[in-house]
């Protein structure tokens, strides 16, 4: 059975929380952003959770830009 896709942005969420290394939680931003603008709330809740990294957090606001600017030109 294959996960919906807000099931599988659940689990790479999940992932972020429980893996405590940014190098890691930064990859997990991107698998996030491949979801496009159906990642932007998780990557917004991931980010703004207290024991972020500021690098982690300061990435997932790149990648929350990138994503809304991609959106803009399709």
């Amino acid at each position: 059975m294959k996960l919906s896709a807000e099931d599988q942005i659940n689990c790479i969420k999940h992932r972020v929380y429980c893996l405590n290394e940014p190098t890691i939680q930064i990859k997990a931003l991107d698998m996030l952003a491949d979801y496009g603008t159906q990642a932007i709330d998780a990557i917004t809740e991931v980010i703004s959770s207290s024991g972020i990294d500021e690098k982690v957090r300061t990435y997932g606001m790149k990648v929350i830009d990138g994503i809304k600017k991609n959106s803009t030109l399709n």
